[in-house]
Order: structure tokens, then C-alpha cells, then sequence
């Protein structure tokens, strides 16, 4: 009995050791997830960087921008009446000279449409006179029946019709009167013929576009710049205008300066709208030519140069890292034009700024940093 007895106690206990020794494995099982949890949300440490003190640069102020050329004299040849027309002197792409013949019409039909628009006039100026005369002695010609009631009562109307189609005869003949403009049609000024919509023989209606010539010399090189750097073109600028496809540096002068701010299209932002004129005597240079521009001023601004390692570009806002005490911020920033290939600042930072000077991607808005170095921005 007691043999039977201490084996049960025996196998009792083994069992109760081995259900300690498995329920000690989950509990230590459990420790280490929630000690790995709990260092996943701890930071590793402070983050190591390399700070830079902004310091303003005093540079001339230099405008760097995309633009196109664009011919901004168009002439239209329209035909002066419904005429036919007779020969067109120019072909599609030809250069032509202030004063060379576009286009000759018909003159015998342009002289038989003189004749009609002349012998209207006549006519009309006689009913006129007539219709006044009546107006006049309309009470006489009524007591003698010879101005009926009806016909008395219609004499304002007649009026009103005669003298409507006498102002437009007159109209008429007065630009059929118009010789060099009937028999044919010269260029106003020098240029590429850049439409051709009407060939010889054809009968052409009033005001109908037959032609299209642009003004090449000078041609206008299109671009906009910021609002505030109109002033920097007061004073006459250094230009020179880089066209693709060009292996020559151009220089201009500033033309037309808008009034109105605008789009500044794949540039970004808005701005005020620019021509600047160039010399083209031998139509080298076509409308439509893509190009950079660079003006440099005689007025001078301040910028801040930073490395592009500093710089952390995104879709839409670019930024840094400013230190404050032991951690960085996120400051978004707006860059200028190159310096020295290196981006500027424009707004966003100022003088005396610490700003780590190589983004590391670990890098968050609020991260502890250790700044390992520290050095000046060059003036």
C-alpha cells in the first residue's frame, strides 16, 4: 500500500515539475515580446550631424529663366471685297520685303463693281432730292391729288431707305476707290509668309484671311520673372539669350515689360511677363525657338548658399534641418537660382541659422541629434 502510495506522490510531483517547467517557457515567451515591443517605440540613440551656420552672401542680383522666341508683328491679308483673285505672288515659307506684292486680284470685275457701287449713288442722291421736294409741297400735291394719303405717309419711310443705301454705295466705292489695295495686296514690312490659304483663280470673300505674314527683324525672346526683380531692370542690364539648336550667345534689350502678373507656366509661381528685342536681319531665328535667358543687373541681393546635400526636395515644398538645442525641425523652404552650382535660399532661413548640412534619411521633424561638427557658411 505504501509502495503504491509514494509512486502516486512520485508521479504527482514529476507531473506538477513538468507543468512548471512548460508554463515557465510562456511566461519567458511572453517577456520577450514585450520587451522587443518596447524597443522598437525607444529611439536608438542621437542621431549624428554635421551643422552649418547660415550666413547671408551679398551677390549681384541675376535673373536665370526659361522663354521662347515669338514674332510679335502679324499681318493679315484680307481680300478688300468679294473679288477674284488674280495671281498669288508668294509661296508658304518665302521671305518676303517691306512693300513686295502678295497678291493681285481681278481688276475688270473690281471696275464693273466701281461702276455699280457709282450709278447706286446717283440713284440714291436723286430719290433723296425727289422724296424732300414731295415732303415739302405735300399739302399742295395733296389738294391737287397728285400725293395720295398712303403715299403722303411713306415719304419718311423712302427717306430712311435711300439714305441707308447711299452710305453704304459710298462705302463700298470708296474702298473699291482704293487702287493699291484692290489690285493687289503688299507686305507692310519685311517678313515669312507663314499661311497660304488661297490660290489663283479663286473668288475670295469679303475680309476673307488670304495670307499671313510675320515680322522676324527683330524677333522677341518671352519669358516672366518674379514681381519683385521688375525693378532690377530699370537700369540698362547685361542680356544674353541662349536658343536650342543655337551654338551663339544673343544679346537684346529689353522691350516690353508687362503690367499685369501672370502664370509663369512650367517656371512655377506667378510673374510679370518680358520681351526682349533682338536683331534678326536674316530671319535666322524662327518664332516658337525655345531658350534660356540670363540678365545680369547692377542691383545686388542677399542669399543664402547652401550644400544640396542640405536640401530634402519634395513634390511640392522643398525643406532642411534646422537645429534647435539637441533636436532638429523641419523648415520648408524656397530655392533660388544656382550660386556657384549650389542651391540658394530664398526665404524660409535666417542669418545665424544652424542647419544640418547632409540630410540623413533617419532624419524626422523632433529627432535627437548630436552635432558632431560645426562650421561657417563662406560670406
Amino acid at each position: 500500500m505504501k509502495r503504491a502510495f509514494m509512486s502516486l506522490a512520485i508521479a504527482a510531483l514529476s507531473f506538477a515539475v513538468l507543468f512548471a517547467a512548460c508554463g515557465g517557457k510562456k511566461v519567458e515567451k511572453k517577456k520577450t515580446k514585450a520587451d522587443e515591443s518596447v524597443l522598437k517605440k525607444v529611439q536608438k540613440g542621437p542621431i549624428g550631424v554635421a551643422g552649418l551656420i547660415v550666413a547671408a552672401r551679398d551677390v549681384p542680383f541675376t535673373i536665370n529663366t526659361d522663354g521662347k522666341t515669338e514674332a510679335v508683328d502679324r499681318y493679315q491679308a484680307k481680300a478688300p471685297s468679294d473679288v477674284k483673285v488674280q495671281k498669288v505672288m508668294v509661296e508658304e515659307g518665302a521671305h518676303v520685303q517691306s512693300g513686295d506684292s502678295l497678291i493681285k486680284f481681278d481688276e475688270e470685275k473690281i471696275r464693273l463693281r466701281l461702276n455699280l457701287a457709282r450709278a447706286e449713288i446717283k440713284e440714291s442722291e436723286a430719290e433723296i432730292q425727289n422724296i424732300g421736294n414731295l415732303q415739302k409741297n405735300r399739302e399742295l400735291l395733296s389738294e391737287e391729288g397728285k400725293l395720295s394719303e398712303v403715299e403722303a405717309e411713306g415719304l419718311d419711310d423712302r427717306l430712311a431707305l435711300y439714305q441707308a443705301k447711299l452710305e453704304r454705295a459710298k462705302a463700298e466705292a470708296e474702298l473699291l476707290e482704293k487702287s493699291t489695295d484692290l489690285q493687289e495686296l503688299n507686305s507692310p514690312f519685311a517678313g515669312v509668309v507663314v499661311k497660304k490659304s488661297v490660290s489663283d483663280g479663286a473668288t475670295a470673300n469679303t475680309d476673307q484671311v488670304l495670307l499671313e505674314v510675320v515680322k522676324l527683324d527683330p524677333i522677341y525672346f518671352t519669358f516672366s520673372i518674379p514681381a519683385d526683380a521688375v525693378t532690377a531692370l530699370e537700369k540698362e542690364p547685361e542680356i544674353t539669350v541662349r536658343l536650342q539648336g543655337v551654338n551663339q550667345d544673343l544679346t537684346g534689350e529689353v522691350a516690353v515689360v508687362g503690367t499685369d502678373v501672370e502664370s509663369r507656366g512650367s517656371v512655377g509661381g506667378v510673374g510679370v511677363p518680358v520681351k526682349i528685342k533682338i536683331p534678326n536681319p536674316d530671319f535666322t531665328f524662327k518664332a516658337d525657338m525655345k531658350g534660356t535667358i540670363e540678365i545680369r543687373t547692377q542691383a545686388r541681393r542677399k542669399i543664402f548658399v547652401v550644400p544640396e546635400s542640405a536640401v530634402v526636395r519634395g513634390d511640392k515644398t522643398n525643406y532642411v534641418f534646422r537645429i534647435d538645442g539637441i533636436q532638429v525641425h523641419r523648415v520648408p523652404v524656397e530655392l533660388g537660382d544656382n550660386y556657384n552650382n549650389q542651391p540658394t535660399v530664398t526665404k524660409g532661413l535666417n542669418e545665424g541659422d544652424t542647419i544640418v548640412s547632409a540630410s540623413d534619411e533617419d532624419l524626422r521633424d523632433g529627432s535627437t541629434i548630436e552635432i558632431q561638427s560645426t562650421r561657417a557658411a563662406e560670406k
